[in-house]
């Protein structure tokens, strides 16, 4: 009996010709849309779940309720002496670790690298972590100062096919390290990415002493512990909190923090908070991206729907005759099932095909090591064939009962042109047609907005200038400290307009401190963000003073504790006339000489922050980290190469970074523009499965009117007339599914642009537009058909019909 109702179904599949090619190809694009998906999601919960113990992994986290930073209050890092007292104080925790992150220059063989994932941690964090080291004693290495753990990538970078244990590298020109052990390669799909590790002992013996390092007033670690078995994380997070206030309790702003147990397979998808040590994701978009998988599956199912219901007065004859020869409704089920599930089963080959096609595209996009030989993993397999056997079933259920729940007789005497067998199919195809424009409409609208939002934040004045701006990032503590023999050098080029120095680039300061001034009330606690900046800093970024003056050459003591602040800052602190007002950091006052127009120095989603700029050589900010070159319209590239060249030439031994300033704002927006193209790319294909489910849905409508358009053309009526008619009827579907459609989408898109402190309005533009082009699409489907049957004879057409 399969292979009977294997048959049957493929005959009737062939005998349906370019409608059946219509329904699998809209179900290979949806289902290679949904195993993408799928493939992203699968890779994004997989991350640390490779570790033996990651269900009993937990991270503390900190929360400064007094302390907003980059527009969040949520900390990744804490104390260093936390780790100790977590295992000493709390008997539900079997063990804790510690680690840092830092960035390093190594040497060897001549050869200079700038490495990120330099991690310093203890002995413990292999024991709690399942990283394997395949060479070396780990507890002996991280327990010694100088003593180096690295992956096999590594080991093969610096060392080639050499045994590394017993060998150095040189760590920025002055600390040797001694390889004592090799670990197998990190995995991609974890939150804390390293290549190199090295004990405490090492960070301590470069900073004078753990008391240096480590006290419960500095945050900089981030701390990790593993549970008993049977333990309730609950009770952790209150004694956590009951040992932050023990250690704590003589510092104020550190007695309102609270630690949170978060788990070790929460963080990777629990958002970005402060001082991540990864890249993370925000469950959110995983949410997302899988209602967008599901919406693209339904409109696919839809047209397969409409399409059946449609041509089923075809099949009218077929039906009564096998039910009067003996079939029972529930063979006609499985048949009219397994015929969607054979569709559905040729949509998968060709969704296969898709995938492997565009997969690299997408993994380089998503950024993720997505790769093809993970859908043959038999989990993933099993999964994604039941995803084809739901989208089949449910794409065949309705016409599937539909078709098969009138009598005989009826069936064989009048087909399906009975007036309520019509009407039941018509309603049916109505709700379809107006769920796809809704949904088709919905996307539309998201897209426009999102691409006007990104073109605002393009062309939004930031207040400082950020064009033929090209800056380098100083690695080499020779320069850092003298940048002006790389300076001098420089200005050989004539391309070059003017250079100056700062400890940060317009966009990229994020340090922080709490401010003081007379008359400041004890409990007022103000974070305000700092940088140094050289002395033509301003005119050089076009920043506007508003009062007072800049830094200047001609003011020598402008180093000792001299500040301009921006307007947030002294209206925060409540300043109509800040010059010459005392201000400073904890102690150390000194006095206000300017205050600068606001500008934008972190992303448009924050507001502007209270800021205060001091002078570089100051006690602050002693060295220089970036040189800004203002070049000549249309030299980038060529004064780029030049500054690369001379810094080869001064600093062989650093590998300094040379980027362009425009193209560092357009990197804060960078997760914005892969949510515009993933809203782009799914309204094309909603699009795409919208006009094929018209355009099979439109042939079904001039067919079944064919003698109505026979008689109208024979009385007159020109092609445009009849298409006016069809295309009113779904004019008036498309203005029930705005209904709907337009309040959906500016909640959606309204809630977005909330997290936007500067935004646009969504307009009235975005609805009009989207509404326009679902009348295209409709008026292209239909006419069509209306053109191919007004160019045959009528009396062909009344003997047709």
């Amino acid at each position: 009996m399969v292979s009977h109702y294997i048959k049957l179904a493929l005959r009737s599949i062939i005998s349906q010709g370019h409608q059946s090619l219509i329904s699998a190809i809209g179900l290979s694009v949806a289902l290679s849309c949904s195993i993408l998906i799928l493939l992203y999601i699968q890779y994004e919960l997989s991350y640390d779940r490779f570790h033996k113990n990651a269900d009993h992994i937990y991270r503390v986290v900190q929360r400064q309720p007094n302390n907003s930073y980059m527009g969040k209050n949520l900390f990744a890092v804490t104390a260093g002496p936390l780790k100790e007292a977590l295992v000493n104080e709390i008997p539900e925790i079997l063990n804790s670790t510690k680690c840092k992150l830092q960035i390093h220059t190594l040497e060897n063989n001549s050869s200079l690298f700038t490495e990120s994932g330099f991690l310093y941690t203890d002995p413990d964090f292999l024991k709690i972590f399942s990283f394997p080291v395949i060479l070396g004693d780990p507890a002996k290495t991280l327990s010694e100062p100088f003593n180096l753990i690295i992956t096999k990538e590594m080991a093969s970078k610096y060392f080639g096919d050499e045994d590394p244990l017993g060998k150095t590298i040189i760590a920025d020109n002055k600390y040797s390290f001694t390889i004592a052990g090799v670990m197998e390669n990190i995995p991609d799909n974890t939150h804390l990415d390293f290549d190199f590790i090295t004990g405490f002992e090492t960070l301590y013996s470069m900073q004078g002493g753990k008391e240096n390092v480590e006290n419960w007033n500095s945050n900089s670690y981030i701390t990790y512990f593993q549970l008993r078995e049977n333990s309730d994380p609950e009770t952790i997070k209150t004694k956590l909190n009951e040992l932050n206030k023990k250690y704590t309790k003589n510092n104020n702003f550190a007695t309102n923090s609270e630690l949170i147990p978060e788990p070790l397979n929460g963080i990777h998808l629990g958002g970005k908070i402060n001082f991540e040590p990864g890249n993370n994701n925000d469950i959110r978009y995983i949410y997302m991206i899988s209602f967008i998988g599901i919406l693209i599956i339904l409109i696919a199912c839809f047209n397969y729907m409409n399409m059946a219901t449609a041509r089923s007065y075809t099949r009218g004859r077929e039906i009564g005759i096998l039910k009067v020869a003996g079939c029972s409704k529930r063979d006609l089920v499985i048949q009219f099932l397994t015929e969607s599930v054979i569709l559905s089963a040729i949509g998968l080959i060709l969704a296969f095909i898709i995938v492997w096609l565009v997969l690299p595209v997408f993994s380089g996009f998503t950024e993720r090591a997505l790769r093809f030989r993970m859908i043959m993993e038999y989990r993933t397999l099993i999964r994604i064939i039941l995803l084809m056997l739901i989208a089949g079933l449910l794409a065949g259920f309705y016409p599937a009962f539909y078709l098969a729940s009138f009598s005989p007789l009826q069936l064989i005497n009048e087909g399906f042109k009975n007036r309520s067998i019509n009407k039941r199919s018509g309603m049916l195809r109505n709700m379809l047609v107006v769920l796809q424009y809704i949904i088709s409409i919905v996307a539309l609208i998201c897209t426009f907005t999102l691409l006007r939002q990104l073109n605002f934040i393009k062309k939004a004045d930031l207040g400082f200038e950020k064009d033929n701006i090209i800056t380098i990032r100083l690695n080499d503590p020779a320069i850092r400290t003298n940048p002006a023999v790389l300076i001098r050098e420089l200005r050989a080029d004539s391309k070059i307009e003017d250079i100056t120095i700062s400890t940060n680039l317009p966009v990229t300061i994020g340090s922080n401190s709490r401010g003081r001034w007379d008359g400041k009330q004890e409990e007022t606690i103000l974070a305000i963000y700092k940088a140094g900046i050289g002395n033509n800093f301003i005119d050089f970024y076009d920043l506007k003073i508003i009062s007072g003056r800049g830094f200047s050459d001609d003011f020598s003591a402008d180093t000792i504790n001299k500040f301009i602040i921006n307007q947030t800052a002294a209206k925060s602190i409540g300043w109509d006339d800040p010059v010459g007002k005392r201000f400073g950091y904890s102690n150390d006052m000194g006095i206000v000489v300017g205050v600068i127009e606001d500008f934008h120095f972190h992303s448009l989603r924050l507001p502007v922050e209270p800021l205060a700029l001091s002078a570089v050589g100051s006690k602050e900010f002693r060295e220089t980290s970036f040189i800004s070159i203002k070049v000549k319209p249309g030299s980038l590239l060529q004064v780029r190469l030049f500054a690369e060249k001379k810094l080869k030439e001064l600093s062989p031994h650093y590998i300094n970074q040379v980027s362009i300033l425009s193209d560092r704002v357009d990197s804060l927006y960078s997760s914005d523009r892969k949510l515009a193209l993933i809203f782009i790319f799914s309204t094309i294909l909603a699009v795409i499965l919208t006009c094929l489910g018209q355009f099979s849905l439109s042939s079904y409508t001039t067919r079944s009117r064919t003698k109505e358009m026979v008689i109208r053309k024979v009385m007159g009526s020109h092609p445009s007339g009849i298409m006016a008619i069809l295309t009113g009827e779904m004019a008036k579907w498309i203005l029930i599914s705005i209904v709907f459609a337009w309040p959906v989408s500016y909640l959606v898109m309204n809630k977005w642009l909330q997290g936007f402190a500067y935004h646009i309005n969504i307009g009235a533009g975005v609805f009009i537009a989207s509404l326009l082009i679902t009348l295209q699409i409709s008026v292209s489907a239909v006419s069509y058909h209306i053109i191919k049957l007004s160019k045959v004879n009528p009396s062909e057409m009344i003997r047709h019909e």
